[in-house]
């Protein structure tokens, strides 16, 4: 959980350095929302998640099926969540691309 604060924090900043530049501020603003809505869903859900898994040694009336169906259900969300960041990052990447002198 310590990389997204810093990604974050980078985002931002490279917006802020950028916002003049037309051609990269859509997709500097695009993965800074993208960031920031995995990072909601990481403290909405992932975490709380694992902190009831952390306690599972005390939560001896979770059957065991019970938590076959919430590590499935943690993998894919875990997999829409890493597919979001891989979707930030391209973005940025795309960012990188692109300068004032082009068009389109």
């Amino acid at each position: 959980m310590r990389v997204h604060p810093v990604t974050i924090v980078a985002v931002l900043a490279a917006l802020l350095l950028h916002l003049k530049e037309r051609t990269r501020r859509p997709f500097l603003i695009a993965a800074f929302v993208i960031y920031v809505l995995v990072l909601v869903a990481t403290a909405v859900y992932f975490v709380p998640e694992l902190l009831a898994f952390a306690k599972s040694a005390d939560n001896s009336h979770v059957s065991a099926d019970e938590w076959l169906q919430r590590g499935q259900r943690w993998q894919q969300w875990s997999r829409l969540r890493g597919s979001c960041m891989l979707a930030g990052f391209i973005i940025l990447l795309l960012a990188l691309l692109k300068n004032e002198k082009q068009t389109g």
